[in-house]
Formats: C-alpha cells, sequence, structure tokens
C-alpha cells in the first residue's frame, strides 16, 4: 500500500473551507489550507493538472507507476498502457457549474489537436457522482417529451426564447425526435445574448410576481387561521357552561378539532401514503386540493420546505402550499442569482432535475448535457479533465461544439442506489455485520465501492485484478495487505500494514489482498464510535470479463 497526497482545486463554485468536505479532507490528507479561498475539488489520481504525489517522497503517483507497471496489473496495462485509466475526486459544490457536456474519445482527440489550451488531453470522460450529503442537485440529461412539452405551454417566456417555428415541432411530436430537439435546443442555447437577456428579465419578474401574491396570500390565510381558531375556542368554552336545557352538540367533528382531512396530490412525484392524525394536515408542496379521505398521496417533499424548515401541521382546510411555484421555476430563481440573464437558466426547462440521498448515484456517458448544482460527492471518471461548456459560466463557452456533439436521448436518469455484499471477518472470525456497496456503470475505465465496517469490527476485501484508490471519509484503523515479501515490499516504498484515519487516501496495487480493522474507541460520554467509511475507485469488474 502506498499513502498519497492529493492536490485542491479552488474553483469559485466551492465551498468555504469551514463547510467544504474537500477542504475538511484535504487538512486531514496533509495539504495546507488556505481559508480565504474556496475549495471545490480533491483530485485523487495522476491527471497533469492535478497529480498526487507519494507522501514519504514527494514524487508524484505517476511517476512510481512507471517505475513499477506491474502495479496496474497486465490486462490494464494491455489496454491502457502505464497509466491508471481512472480519476477519484471529492466535489463540494456552493453554485452551480456550467451547463456542460464531456467528448467522446473521438471528439477529445479533434478537439485537443485543435485546441490544446482549452482541451488539455486527448481522452474521453464518462464519469459518476454519488451523493455523500442530503443536498445533492444535479441537472442531467434530456427529460422526458412530455415534460419538455408541459414546460413550453406553461411558460410563455421559453416559447419566447426558442420561436415559434421550434415550439410548435415540438408541441407536435408524439415521440422523441433526436432531430427537432436539437435544433430547439441548439436555437435556444444560440440566442443572442440581448435576447436571453429580455427572456430571462421577463420570466424572473413573473416569477417573482407569482411568489410575493402566494406569499401575501399565505399571511392573509394565516390571518383568516387565528381569528378562525379564536371563534372556535370561544364557541367551545361557552357550549361547555352548564344550562338546564340538554341538546345535541351542533358542532361537527371538524369544527371541534377532533379530525382533519387531507391535502392530496395528484403530482407524479407521489411515492407514498401517510394516515392523518387527528390535528394534523399533511400539505403536497406544489397541490393544496383537499380530499374527503383520512389518507393522502405525498412525496418526500412534503416532509420539510426547501430551506430544510419541517412543515407545519396546522388544523384546518384551507394551509396553502410552501410555494406556488415548481421545483424547476424556484431553481430558475436562484440560478438567476447566481447568473444573471445567463442562458443556462432556460435550459433548466430542457433537462432532468435530479436531487440524490446520500448513498444514490448518477452516471454520465460522454455528450451528455448536465451540471452539478449543490452538494458534497464523490466522483469517478476516465483519467481526463475536458469539458465543453455552453451556460452558467464565465468560462469559454464552446456552444456550437455542445450542441453539435450531444446524444439527445431523452428520458430519467438511471440512478444507482449501490449492490450489497455482506464482507468476511479477517482471520476467520464470525461476520461482523461490515458490508460493502458496489457502483458498476457501463464503462470500462472506473467503479466505485463503499466498505462500512462497524466499530470494533473487520473485514476481509475482495482481491482486485487491477489498481485501486482507498479514501478514507469517516473512522479509522488498520489497512493491512497480505502478500509480497517484507524486503520486495521496502523495495518498492509499499507498506503491509497501516494506521488509518478519515483523510487518509491510500494507492493499492493490482492482485493485493486486504483487509480493513476498525480500532475507534469510544469515549468518555460519547454514544458510540463512527463506522469505518472507506471509499474505493477501481478499474470496472466487467473489464476483466
Amino acid at each position: 500500500m502506498l499513502p498519497i497526497q492529493c492536490s485542491v482545486k479552488n474553483y469559485d463554485w466551492g465551498k468555504d473551507a469551514q463547510f467544504s468536505e474537500v477542504a475538511k479532507i484535504a487538512r486531514a490528507n496533509g495539504l495546507e489550507i488556505d481559508e480565504s479561498k474556496p475549495f471545490a475539488e480533491l483530485w485523487m489520481g495522476t491527471h497533469p493538472k492535478g497529480p498526487s504525489v507519494v507522501a514519504s517522497t514527494g514524487s508524484s503517483l505517476q511517476s512510481w507507476i512507471q517505475e513499477h507497471p506491474e502495479s496496474l496489473g497486465a490486462a490494464v496495462r494491455h489496454r491502457f498502457g502505464a497509466e491508471l485509466p481512472f480519476l477519484f475526486k471529492m466535489l463540494s459544490v456552493n453554485k452551480a457549474l456550467s451547463i456542460q457536456s464531456h467528448p467522446d474519445k473521438q471528439l477529445a482527440e479533434a478537439l485537443h489537436r485543435e485546441s490544446p489550451e482549452i482541451y488539455a488531453d486527448d481522452n474521453h470522460k464518462p464519469e459518476m457522482a454519488l451523493a455523500i450529503g442530503s443536498d445533492f442537485e444535479a441537472l442531467c440529461g434530456f427529460a422526458p417529451l412530455q415534460e419538455i412539452q408541459e414546460s413550453l405551454m406553461s411558460v410563455p417566456e421559453l416559447r419566447m426564447g426558442l420561436g415559434d417555428k421550434n415550439t410548435e415541432a415540438l408541441l407536435s411530436l408524439t415521440e422523441p425526435n433526436k432531430e427537432v430537439l436539437k435544433c430547439a435546443f441548439s436555437a435556444l442555447m444560440s440566442c443572442s445574448p440581448v435576447k436571453v437577456d429580455s427572456v430571462v428579465r421577463t420570466l424572473v419578474a413573473r416569477l417573482k410576481r407569482t411568489e410575493a401574491g402566494a406569499e401575501a396570500k399565505r399571511e392573509i390565510t394565516s390571518v383568516e387561521t387565528a381569528t378562525s381558531t379564536k371563534e372556535k375556542r370561544a364557541r367551545r368554552t361557552a357550549s361547555a357552561t352548564p344550562i338546564p336545557v340538554m341538546h345535541k352538540d351542533a358542532e361537527s367533528a371538524e369544527e371541534r378539532g377532533e379530525g382533519s382531512f387531507c391535502s392530496t396530490s395528484t403530482s407524479p412525484s407521489v411515492k407514498g401514503k401517510v394516515a392523518c392524525e387527528p390535528g394534523g394536515v399533511s400539505a403536497n408542496k406544489k397541490d393544496a386540493s383537499h380530499c374527503s379521505s383520512r389518507t393522502a398521496d405525498i412525496g418526500k417533499e412534503d416532509v420539510a420546505s426547501e430551506d430544510n424548515t419541517p412543515t407545519s401541521s396546522i388544523s384546518n382546510l384551507d394551509s396553502q402550499p410552501s410555494s406556488d411555484l415548481t421545483p424547476k421555476e424556484q431553481l430558475v430563481l436562484r440560478l438567476n442569482q447566481e447568473f444573471p440573464s445567463d442562458v443556462g437558466i432556460l435550459s433548466v426547462f430542457f433537462l432532468n432535475f435530479v436531487k440524490l440521498s446520500p448513498g444514490e448515484a448518477i452516471y454520465l456517458a460522454a455528450n451528455e448535457p448536465h451540471a452539478y448544482l449543490k452538494g458534497e460527492m464523490v466522483e469517478c471518471m476516465a483519467t481526463s479533465d475536458n469539458v465543453i461548456r455552453a451556460g452558467l459560466t464565465p468560462k469559454f463557452k464552446h456552444t456550437e461544439v455542445l450542441c453539435e456533439s450531444l446524444s439527445y436521448g431523452q428520458g430519467l436518469p438511471h440512478v444507482l442506489q449501490g449492490s450489497q455484499e455482506q464482507l468476511p471477518s479477517l482471520h476467520g472470525a464470525s461476520p461482523s455485520g461490515a458490508y460493502m456497496l458496489t457502483y458498476r456503470p457501463p464503462f470500462d475505465e472506473f467503479e466505485v465501492q463503499c466498505a462500512q465496517v462497524p466499530a470494533g469490527c473487520s473485514a476481509s476485501l475482495p482481491v482486485k485484478p487491477g489498481p485501486l484508490i482507498m479514501l478514507v471519509l469517516s473512522g479509522c484503523g488498520l489497512a493491512e495487505a497480505y502478500g509480497g515479501t517484507e524486503s520486495s515490499l521496502k523495495k518498492q516504498g509499499l507498506n503491509n500494514r497501516l494506521e488509518i484515519q478519515r483523510g487518509s487516501i491510500i494507492f493499492v496495487p493490482a492482485q493485493t489482498k486486504l483487509g480493513l480493522e476498525a480500532t475507534c474507541t469510544v469515549g468518555a460520554g460519547s454514544t458510540g464510535a463512527p463506522d469505518l467509511s472507506v471509499w474505493i475507485a477501481s478499474v470496472n469488474e466487467s473489464f476483466f470479463e
């Protein structure tokens, strides 16, 4: 095993050091942190724009691999030469990255020949992003045809940007048509800055009026609710006063507050059902229609508002949604604050808006439009830094190349949950609850795994026919490598036993048998030690089949 130190990127879309996982892991990895800068990416690999170095010597990992090519394994050397085929990263995203795509191999070679100062290498760049925080958001691939058509009908400003011909062509489709989509998207992204500014300003002004109107209505409703509540309390107090005449209670269960009706959602995001508790209301953010049932369909959006404040539980039938804007319309307002009057704002209505929970992943082939918007993530890709941009960026925009090269497939992205397998304990001990999640995209160069080892337990990892890089995200313990003589290990600068902790990053040669032990102990007053959580990037297992 070979401990390495990695490089950071201080792009302006990164987070302040105190909030950035990239900064925290980099500091734990032994790097000096300039807290005046934003921290965006941590690069783990051999790409010349951000090469990792051997911790003990300061020499580059790439030079070590070239001196020891057997560390890659025969199959990897035969296909990729003396090069690590993947680049492993961490990202801390505070504001949107550019509307972008990555070229396929043929296009990458052509772009590198023509503009090496912009496209620094000749490789393609399929990639996969895995959420490690709860706030991951991204635009990813073209939305289904029906969704784009609904946006055209409900967003007049989008029609202004596209023009009548492209709008009518899209609305007339009954099934996806790549040429029609290409013409429309290219026309939108190629609009003159003057037209884009006018369209975006008009759109933003309308959305703000809608938002202001909804807020005013909620304030009125709040006042009416308070007044109604006082009147009901007064009636209950009066009805509780002893009187000589017996009569039936004229109040309904609803007036007494002994029950409530639920608002229902007709949104396609509906995922489950909950029973209403007495005195409570489950209200979908977008839909405020009421039902006479004690059960309501809700999506996970109902749990909390956009600022993570729990939704209130108010016992009345006039409760309003937290916003009259759709999630994409709310995103438009946010992006306009970050990149005022940028054409990328309008592209939101063509793309899928994705929110991932921790442990979920999306992957992107070459020539697919996307933009990461917010969150903490680990990312893996083929070793390349080629990016074709067209919006949401002050950098060079290669709009014509991006629009010409996109695949124009439509549909929802495939979200990976990770396939889980239990890991055996070291030294033949009984199973201890350790497990591994595997995220295997359809790309030869890489896959990502996450090994979770409970505190005080151990795990034996599967032997890999290719090299890997391990990142310790939490916990501490020991990593052990089995095989090879002590003299041969020392000659190569390798270790067969390492103490590891959060921020440890380790290169491991092919065919190394690995074991992990989580040795963190529980301190006084602690409720429990953290699991040893190790993220692993390696060559895709399917490549060796």
